[in-house]
């Protein structure tokens, strides 16, 4: 069973923030996502955000923020921003656009922290899940949810009156949700989220795709902003990605076998690129195997490999790739091209 805790979400009245930092964050943020920054400014905003660690801590309040507006209904945000503009002066130069639209950022930021608590509700429960490389655990939640972690997996339960979070940072987790129309599961990622109310998927976080498959139910898989959210519904033996830069792939078909088989020990691969059989491989193995054969990265390969002996896993891949395996000094494993 996981280590159970109470602790708090985000708040920028705990961080003690000056007014000043914030508002300068505030700007920061906005000038880096107005698209027309130049390097001069960009340079700027490096300095000052490795100047203090207080610097580094505001600015990320603001980007969560702004992140967590999705909470928000969007015709409040809209209604909330267009009251804030008609109420500024005339806006002449970049820097006042850049000042002025900051002063807007900053009401966001008291708006979205008291909508969001209001809008989840009281929490009722939380907890940190861990696991270590090449570890798979299983956690029982509170409402009969079964949550099973992968290797080196790392997210944050927290249920509250209204919805049921996981903030997954990374890793992968297998969800059998307990069903509850009037409180909505959600998985959170940098790249996007997935809302259910009871059904069985999986998602995996590796910082540059957020994949999710869903085994049976049906999930709504979203990404974006909230200006340009972009959202698919995943129904039984579908699958879909969300790429680094938040697009969402189309929906394609996978085998509800092949998705949950990690969690017996299995990893399964279908026509997969030797170089990404490899980085599977190297998840659950003590020491990385190295490649060493450039020609093969895109050597197609199918097979099982059985995640709890990983010896059985390297020695496997010679039989499956035209590849010689070699154990060097320090205990690693390198493949070449035979």
């Amino acid at each position: 069973m996981p280590r159970q805790s109470f602790l708090a979400t985000m708040d920028l009245k705990d961080s003690v923030i000056p007014n000043e930092v914030r508002d300068q964050a505030a700007y920061w943020f906005t000038r880096m996502h107005s698209g027309e920054i130049g390097d001069e400014e960009e340079v700027a905003f490096q300095a000052w955000h490795d100047a203090d660690p207080l610097h580094a801590r505001a600015y990320e309040h603001v980007s969560f923020v702004w992140d967590s507006s999705l909470a928000v209904s969007q015709n409040k945000l809209r209604a909330m921003l267009h009251a804030q503009k008609k109420s500024s002066k005339p806006i002449l130069t970049r820097r006042n656009f850049g000042i002025a639209t900051a002063g807007i950022c900053a009401v966001l930021l008291v708006f979205v922290v008291g909508t969001i608590g209001l809008s989840h509700g009281a929490v009722q429960y939380t907890a940190t899940l861990h696991t270590e490389h090449g570890k798979r655990q299983q956690f029982a939640l509170p409402d009969g949810t079964i949550l099973y972690a992968n290797t080196e997996t790392q997210a944050t339960v927290t249920y509250y009156d209204k919805q049921r979070i996981v903030n997954l940072e990374g890793g992968e987790v297998y969800l059998d949700v307990a069903h509850d129309a009037s409180r909505p599961f959600i998985v959170q990622a940098q790249l996007g989220e997935v809302m259910v109310t009871g059904t069985r998927f999986n998602v995996r976080n590796d910082v540059t795709s957020l994949d999710v498959a869903v085994v049976s139910g049906s999930v709504k898989v979203s990404t974006g902003g909230w200006t340009n959210t972009e959202s698919q519904t995943l129904t039984k033996g579908m699958k879909v990605t969300i790429n680094e830069l938040k697009v969402l792939g189309e929906p394609s078909l996978v085998d509800a076998m092949t998705v949950a088989a990690w969690q017996r020990g299995r990893i399964i691969v279908e026509n997969m690129p030797l170089a990404q059989v490899v980085k599977q491989l190297n998840r659950y193995l003590p020491m990385p195997v190295l490649l060493n054969a450039p020609h093969l990265n895109q050597y197609r390969v199918t097979g099982t490999f059985d995640a709890d002996h990983p010896q059985s896993m390297i020695n496997a891949l010679p039989s499956i790739a035209p590849v010689s395996l070699y154990q060097l000094p320090d205990g690693r494993y390198r493949l070449v091209e035979r």
